[in-house]
C-alpha cells in the first residue's frame, strides 16, 4: 500500500450469494406482483390504455415493484432478480386476460351464458374464453379490428412489451455495485463536483490511480 496506509479499497463483488430460502422468497413474490398489477392493469385500461406505452408502462412499474422487493430482502444475486422481474411480467400480461374473464363469467347466470356459448350453460374455460375473444376482434387504432392469429399476435406483442418494460427497469437498476460482505447495494449519501485536490486525497485513500 502506498503511504504506508492500511486502509483497504472497497470490494464490488460482480457475483453476489444468495441463500436458497430468500431466492425462493423473491421468485415466490413475483407471481404475486404480477398479479397486484395485473388487476391494476385491467382497471385502468378501461380509462388509459395507449398501445405500446401501457404494457411498457405495466412492465416498468412491475419491474420496479420486484426491484424494492430485493432491495427490501438484500438479494443481490443478478440472475434471481432477472428471473423475478421477468416471473412478475409475464404474470402481469396473463393475468390482464385472466381477471377480464372473471369479470365476464365469473357472476353472470346461467341462461345469460347462452348467447355467447349456446352449447353450454356453464362459464368457459380461460382458453375457450380467449378463442372466442379472438373471433370477436380486438380494437386496434386506426379502426383496425383484430381477429384471429392478428389478435393473438397483438396479444404477444403486449406481452413481449410488458417484459420488455419490467426487464429494462431491472437491469438499469443493476447497475447499482452490491456489496457482498454487508449484504446492501450501493447507495448515494452525497452528491457533488469533486476537486482536483481532495480527487488526489481520495486516490491516495483508496489506493487507485
Amino acid at each position: 500500500m502506498r503511504n504506508g496506509s492500511n486502509r483497504q479499497p472497497p470490494v464490488q463483488c460482480e457475483h453476489p450469494t444468495v441463500g436458497w430460502w430468500i431466492a425462493w422468497a423473491a421468485l415466490l413474490a413475483a407471481p404475486a406482483i404480477g398479479l397486484v398489477w395485473a388487476r391494476i392493469g385491467h382497471v385502468v385500461q378501461s380509462y388509459f390504455a395507449p398501445a405500446i406505452i401501457f404494457p411498457l408502462l405495466l412492465g416498468a412499474f412491475a419491474g420496479l415493484t420486484v426491484i424494492g422487493l430485493v432491495r427490501l430482502l438484500r438479494i443481490g444475486h443478478r440472475t434471481t432478480i432477472l428471473a423475478a422481474a421477468l416471473l412478475a411480467a409475464i404474470v402481469a400480461a396473463t393475468g390482464q386476460h385472466y381477471f377480464s374473464y372473471l369479470a365476464q363469467y365469473s357472476w353472470r347466470p346461467a341462461a345469460s351464458l347462452a348467447h355467447d356459448f349456446p352449447l353450454t350453460d356453464v362459464a368457459p374455460g380461460f382458453n375457450r374464453y380467449l378463442s372466442r375473444q379472438a373471433e370477436i376482434g380486438r380494437p386496434l387504432p386506426g379502426g383496425y379490428l383484430a381477429r384471429g392469429w392478428v389478435a393473438w399476435l397483438t396479444w404477444s406483442i403486449d406481452a413481449l412489451l410488458v417484459a420488455a418494460g419490467a426487464l429494462i427497469v431491472t437491469l438499469l437498476a443493476l447497475r447499482v455495485p452490491y456489496c457482498n460482505r454487508c449484504g446492501q447495494w450501493y447507495r448515494t449519501i452525497r452528491n457533488g463536483k469533486i476537486d482536483l485536490v481532495t480527487a488526489a486525497r481520495l486516490a491516495t485513500l483508496l489506493d487507485v490511480e
